[in-house]
């Protein structure tokens, strides 16, 4: 049985930026993206101020929501090992102790 030890703080602070920057990025091409292929569908709204239809707005929080979520689901299951982007940069795994 291999020796485990614990992450340091500056390790997992680490990841957990990574991490945060990946979701980000992700996120805002995601909202870009589904803006350019909805907007032009919906429907155009009256007022000059509201520049954004119904639809662009629910696939821009699509975008901003779905993604986020799909990509921790995807660091917690065998897709992508069970470890996010950032905990396999930092070398990081989560393990069960067994007494």
């Amino acid at each position: 049985m291999e020796k485990l030890s614990d992450a340091s703080f500056g390790a997992r602070l680490g990841a957990f930026f990574v991490d945060i920057v990946v979701i980000n990025g992700l996120s805002l091409v995601a909202s870009f993206v589904l803006l350019a292929i909805i907007s032009p569908l919906g429907d155009r709204p009256s007022d000059p101020v509201d520049w954004m239809s119904p639809q662009a707005a629910g696939a821009v929080m699509l975008g901003m929501i779905g993604l986020p979520l799909a990509y921790v689901g995807a660091s917690w299951s065998r897709l992508l090992g069970h470890r996010s982007i950032g905990k396999r940069l930092f070398g990081l795994r989560v393990v069960r102790v067994r007494e």
